[in-house]
């Protein structure tokens, strides 16, 4: 039995906050009247941020590892729906709650293929359209457009539904088409599967997300079946759940179901780990055999959240079905064999068997992560069957109090630790906008008291204006026309993989280095945009004070996290396996000596090319989101530039005895400002105490 009665992490998240606070306040004396400026932004973002104070855990597993089951028993009760396939996966995050209640977020856009790397055919996606198109006010829909090469195309959902029905009716005997609705799974005749090389994007009218009472069993049932029906799970963004669960009061978990496996459902995963790198990273692994595929797939996801051996510290293994992994290799592989019956046989062979899971663990760190241990791997062997011997079981336990204490321990001070590396920029930011601040009054101040032609003035703070304008709308179209301009590119890179090699190169290399030469050339144009900028806002020219350049950079040179992306790896591994396995080893033995006489069929070339595609429209998907948060920032920016613009018109319409009064509060503006030299310093040095004593100075 799991003891649940572990008290509460103690708190720095709300000291931590008060000092943003603190910052924030400050922010507003430096910059006067003006209220949400990017700087406030900033600010405001890292305290909404920092108000998630528990480190969060990702589960990373392959299906059927045993995820939902483990999370069942940390949470004492059937949450998760275990058993879920790879086309029911759902991005979960669980969290601690006053009650019980889950929130599930849907989308407004799905991209369905009806291609699939198992079968040829994805029958669940095309069970799903056309469910969908028999009631479309029913499921929301807005629009369907079916995806071809770069262009997407509107389709008459009745024309549509009667396609998508002959499809079906191509699958299976005519007679057994009414069945689709009863969930009945039919064995079909042979089929021709070029039909199926098709993608489609279903549009749906905006919905609320839904609330679910899970302290009721039928709300439970719910949930479950929301997570577990394609139908349904196709169009959930995410899910979470909110338990009065004081082990949640330690961390929080999130369930990357999907990460390593489909392609249509890796982009919202994707993303959330883009906004939130976990703080602690679960692997669930088959201990039954450690080195496999499965398991190797588990390992490549892995990858966009390890780069070396130090980063291997956050990473706890978990050998799941360690009891039948014991017993057969009791019973089966040992010599001389022990009966696994017998608690002390057990207890001596799990001694020796841990031995060879440990060194079969480093192997296949190294070969699948290219990182050679430098210190003890963390693993535990779990044994999630209720019909495990005893002491087997106790492992789940002991495996919860290592967790809970190094989440109040050493993962909670990682946390803080890179949350304070934006905190201490904070510090930074505000130095420079006083010194701007400073500098602009300054100049406004000398500005009144020279004689100058007004109407050349405003003529050119006007000319400015209309540049800054200008600026923002030409870089928005330059970085949109590129996102157009890499789908049409991928498109054709992809329509030509004509032969069977052609497709595994591309697999191993050219997809990864197309997609990395675009985020490469995405962030030399934001450079070169940002420069551009920095020279128009930086108003008043003769001022040598900064304005923010470093934020300024900082906000809108676009920048993305490859690893975590990991835009090769679900494309790069399904195509493969279109063209790979034993066949294809035998293949190209034959191929060496026929000199390329045999290759691949073409509905399978076909397939490998259909799901490059899907798999690049949903990375542009992920990085044309964040190409647009950057043009918001860049609009925030150059909108702040042009309201300076309008206080210096406003200077040249004063009147003399106006100018005068105005000259007498810059003076006392520039006072206030000097003094708040002090407060920043004490600010600094506040952070810099508070740090040190909690242990997360950097």
């Amino acid at each position: 039995m799991i003891n649940r009665t572990i008290s509460h992490p103690i708190e720095i998240g709300s000291k931590s906050i008060k000092l943003l606070y603190k910052a924030l306040v400050l922010s507003k004396k430096i910059e006067g009247n003006a209220t949400d400026t990017t700087l406030q932004g900033r600010i405001k973002g890292l305290i909404d941020y920092w108000k998630e104070d528990l480190p969060q855990v990702a589960l990373i597993g392959a299906f059927s590892s045993g995820k939902s089951t483990l999370v069942n028993h940390l949470l004492g009760g059937k949450f998760l729906v275990s058993g879920r396939t790879p086309t029911t996966a759902v991005l979960t995050q669980i969290k601690y709650g006053s009650s019980g209640k889950a929130v599930i977020y849907f989308r407004d856009k799905v991209r369905l293929g009806l291609s699939s790397t198992e079968s040829g055919v994805d029958k669940e996606a095309l069970q799903s359209l056309i469910i969908w198109l028999d009631n479309p006010k029913k499921f929301r829909i807005k629009e369907v457009r079916e995806v071809q090469n770069e262009k997407s195309i509107s389709k008459n959902i009745n024309q549509l539904k009667k396609e998508l029905n002959q499809l079906w009716d191509h699958l299976f005997d005519h007679q057994l088409h009414n069945q689709l609705k009863s969930g009945v799974r039919l064995k079909g005749r042979k089929i021709n599967i070029e039909l199926f090389a098709r993608t489609f994007e279903v549009f749906f009218h905006e919905q609320q997300e839904l609330e679910l009472n899970v302290e009721k069993n039928e709300e439970i049932y719910k949930f479950q079946h929301y997570l577990s029906d394609y139908s349904h799970a196709i169009r959930i963004k995410k899910a979470i759940l909110y338990l009065p669960n004081l082990v949640l009061k330690n961390f929080s978990l999130m369930d990357t179901a999907g990460l390593s496996s489909p392609i249509q459902f890796h982009t919202e995963i994707t993303e959330e780990l883009l906004t939130r790198v976990p703080d602690k990273i679960l692997v669930l692994l088959d201990a039954r055999r450690v080195i496999n595929p499965n398991n190797r797939s588990v390992l490549h996801t892995l990858r966009r959240f390890i780069a070396d051996s130090k980063e291997l510290k956050k990473v706890t293994f978990l050998l799941t079905y360690w009891d039948i992994a014991l017993r057969t290799y009791m019973e089966d592989d040992r010599e001389p064999e022990l009966s696994y019956q017998g608690k002390n046989e057990r207890a001596t062979a799990a001694k020796e068997y841990l031995g060879h899971m440990k060194d079969n663990l480093n192997r296949l760190i190294q070969e699948e992560l290219g990182i050679t241990p430098k210190a003890d791997i963390k693993f535990w062997p779990l044994a999630l069957n209720e019909n495990a011997p005893i002491e087997l079981q106790t492992t789940l336990s002991s495996f919860l109090e290592d967790i809970i204490k190094e989440s109040k321990g050493k993962i909670k001070k990682e946390m803080w630790k890179k949350r304070w590396k934006a905190g201490f920029e904070i510090i930074d930011f505000i130095r420079e906008q006083h010194q701007y601040r400073i500098g602009f009054i300054q100049y406004e101040k000398s500005f009144l008291q020279q004689k100058t032609n007004i109407e050349d003035e405003i003529k050119i703070l006007n000319e400015i204006e209309s540049i800054v304008r200008a600026c923002i709308d030409r870089n928005i179209n330059k970085i949109d026309g590129m996102v157009d301009s890499a789908k049409k590119g991928i498109v054709s890179e992809i329509n030509l993989l004509s032969s069977k090699s052609a497709i595994i190169n591309y697999a191993d290399k050219g997809y990864q280095v197309f997609f990395s030469k675009f985020i490469d050339s995405l962030t030399s144009i934001t450079k070169q945009q940002t420069e551009e900028l920095i020279d128009l806002i930086d108003l008043p020219k003769n001022n040598d004070n900064s304005s923010g350049s470093r934020l300024i950079k900082d906000d809108i040179i676009f920048q993305i996290d490859k690893k975590i992306l990991g835009l090769e790896e679900n494309a790069r591994r399904e195509v493969k396996d279109q063209v790979s396995g034993v066949g294809y080893v035998m293949k190209s033995i034959w191929d060496f000596f026929l000199s390329g006489i045999y290759e691949m069929t073409a509905s399978n070339r076909e397939f490998a090319r259909d799901i490059f595609q899907r798999q690049a429209f949903s990375t542009l998907d992920i990085i044309k989101k964040k190409a647009d948060e950057r043009n918001l920032k860049m609009e925030r920016h150059c909108t702040e530039a042009i309201s300076n613009i309008y206080v210096q018109k406003e200077l040249f319409s004063l009147k003399l005895h106006e100018k005068e009064n105005k000259i007498i509060e810059f003076d006392s503006q520039l006072e206030n400002l000097n003094a708040l030299y002090r407060e920043i310093n004490h600010l600094q040095n506040e952070i810099e105490q508070f740090c040190k004593e909690n242990g997360i100075l950097t």
